[in-house]
């Protein structure tokens, strides 16, 4: 009789396995199990989601204090306690998140005291030195008010566990950048340019006067634009001539040693990441030329992207220069966020393009067929994905996670 033999093998195993069930109910090992995927699984939710709202607000503040001379952004800055909650709740699952603290380096917020609590809940790493940074710390906090995320399983297990406080924490920082295109002008040219304040940043259109037209020369022996000295300016001799002739140089760009553009080079920096058409400076100091009649492609590429996108880039700003050609070296001051609106004259294939700002033409805007660049100096973020950089901030801010 197979059939009933087979009919009683099932129900010896079905009373087995109804025997293991109740030794592991028993014994605490399926609520231990349940409790490790449920609980333990509830407080990953949770740390995501404060790490979210933690990464949210500190982004939100940085964004707030790094904009510079912005009236509105400042006030949100010195706001900051009152608003990152508004960014951590938006992020968690329950609509509600804590917030235990907002601190941070900027004198507008208030400073972060002690180091944290030595445990994953702190934020990553160290932040370096040559940063501004703000750090929020979000905690749980339930709609009902509570702050103790209770348990579903665990506390029918011994130890009466009764619920835990996730705690994330978020850090951001920003500063100068330690680079930008591989492209540089003078101080004196930045000072000018800036006298009468940085002109709006994208997508606001600033007005035609913020355009500011950047021009290579050849300093000689103190010549000036137009005017005498041995050796001198762009169409002029005669020892020591000044803007027009006469006098000494009236603009420290076009004769050292407090600055200026090398003989036979445009102000292009010759530097390992040439390839990508950017320099890195990590602090104030020499960097050699690339000279202007061998532009790269890729440097090329990188201005026409630039005037294409009306977005502010970062570049490197010298006061003082050394040597000639391809032997010189420019001394590397800082970086300004400039956004690029045409040139004219360039070498190789960038030749000439028109304003984008004001449509006026390269031709009149370069005249005397001389090469330059215009555009307008601003006070923005720039894109750039290395290290903060410690020279003097010239506009240029960079704005990034750091823990």
């Amino acid at each position: 009789m197979p059939f009933l033999k087979s009919r009683a093998g099932a129900d010896r195993d079905r009373g087995a396995a109804a025997t293991i069930v109740t030794i592991l109910l028993a014994g605490g090992v399926l609520l231990g199990m349940t409790a490790l995927v449920v609980d333990v699984g509830r407080l990953y939710v949770e740390r995501e989601d404060l790490q979210s709202g933690a990464d949210a607000a500190a982004m939100a503040v940085a964004l707030d204090c790094a904009k510079r001379n912005d009236p509105d952004r400042d006030r949100e800055c010195r706001a900051a306690a009152g608003t990152a909650p508004g960014y951590a709740n938006n992020n968690a699952g329950d609509g509600t998140s804590g917030v235990r603290h907002v601190c941070g380096t900027d004198p507008r917020l208030p400073g972060c005291a002690g180091g944290g609590q030595g445990n994953l809940t702190d934020c990553l790493g160290q932040p370096p030195a040559n940063a501004t940074w703000v750090e929020v710390r979000t905690s749980t906090r339930l709609p009902s008010g509570s702050f103790i995320l209770p348990p579903s399983f665990a506390q029918t297990l011994a130890g009466g566990y009764s619920g835990s406080t996730v705690e994330a924490c978020a850090r951001v920082g920003w500063g100068s950048p330690s680079g930008g295109l591989a492209l540089t002008f003078c101080l004196s040219e930045w000072t000018e340019g800036t006298a009468g304040g940085y002109a709006p940043a994208p997508p606001a259109v600033p007005a035609a006067s913020f355009e500011v037209v950047l021009k290579t020369k050849d300093p000689g022996n103190g010549g000036g634009n137009n005017g005498g000295g041995n050796g001198g300016g762009n169409n002029g001799g005669g020892n020591g001539g000044g803007n027009h002739g006469g006098g000494g140089p009236a603009d420290p760009c076009q004769a050292g040693p407090s600055g200026g553009d090398l003989p036979g080079g445009f102000g292009w920096t010759d530097t390992p990441d040439r390839g990508l058409c950017r320099t890195v400076v990590t602090a104030v100091g020499s960097y050699t030329v690339e000279p202007g009649a061998n532009v790269s492609h890729a440097c090329e590429q990188a201005l026409r992207d630039a005037r294409a996108s009306g977005q502010p880039v970062s570049i490197p700003i010298f006061n003082q220069n050394t040597g000639t050609g391809n032997t010189g070296s420019y001394r590397i001051e800082g970086f300004a966020a400039f956004v690029v609106t045409g040139w004219g004259n360039l070498p190789n294939g960038l030749h000439s393009a028109d304003s984008t700002l004001t449509g006026r033409a390269a031709s009149t805007l370069c005249d005397n067929g001389e090469d330059c660049i215009f555009g307008y100096f601003t006070n923005a973020l720039v894109p750039w994905d290395g290290e903060f950089g410690s020279t003097p901030n010239l506009g240029a801010t960079v704005i990034k996670t750091i823990g």
